[in-house]
């Protein structure tokens, strides 16, 4: 846990290097995430909302009108987010490759500062 190596200076390295990279798309994937989590409540509410409904039809205080509404709010609390889904696995494998090139290039700039001592050292050629 010493020279800045513990979990959240790391994890404040990684999203830093996320925001520097493509920040238009890191904060559409946080957004996107947000939204897919955000949607279980609809799922929830609407399966509530039918069984209330059955509720009150089979009391005779209701029809089929509020059952078939809070059906299709279901059906489509749970299509919306396989859409959805696919999107952010789309929109995720984008930004891993942009990730990937720029990490290739700061490892390439990095190494361009050494001079060839440290290059041909056999401490160096041992790390590689």
């Amino acid at each position: 846990m010493t020279g800045g190596r513990n979990i959240f200076s790391v994890a404040v390295k990684s999203v830093g290097f996320a925001w520097r990279t493509n920040k238009g798309l890191f904060l559409l994937l946080i957004l996107l995430n947000i939204f897919q989590g955000s949607i279980v409540y609809l799922q929830f509410t609407s399966f509530s909302a039918i069984v209330d409904e059955i509720i009150l039809i089979k009391q005779g205080a209701s029809n089929m009108d509020g059952l078939i509404r809070s059906s299709i709010i279901l059906g489509l609390a749970f299509l919306v987010p396989t859409m959805v889904s696919n999107v952010v696995n789309y929109f995720r494998s984008k930004f891993r490759l942009e990730l990937d090139m720029q990490l290739d290039l700061h490892k390439i700039d990095k190494q361009s500062e050494l001079d060839v001592g440290v290059i041909e050292s056999n401490s160096y050629q041992t790390l590689l």
